[in-house]
């Protein structure tokens, strides 16, 4: 993951025992989802699209009258 500062890109090839690390732009650490731009956008927006889903099940739950 290359880190972005304003628009200046700084791009790099690194290798580790002769393979080639992937360029990703962006990875989930300990449960954070971090950018390569360094913004929590990407992280709310999973954490958002997981609470919805789960209430939606919830809900289809009480509808059945499950607990």
């Amino acid at each position: 993951m290359a880190i972005v500062t304003k628009g200046a890109v700084l791009l790099l090839m690194l290798s580790f025992s002769n393979n080639i690390v992937e360029q990703v732009h962006s990875f989930k650490l300990l449960g954070v989802t971090i950018d390569d731009d360094l913004k929590w956008s990407t992280h709310v927006n999973i954490i958002c699209s997981k609470a919805s889903s789960r209430l939606h099940f919830l809900k289809v739950l009480k509808r059945c009258s499950l607990s």
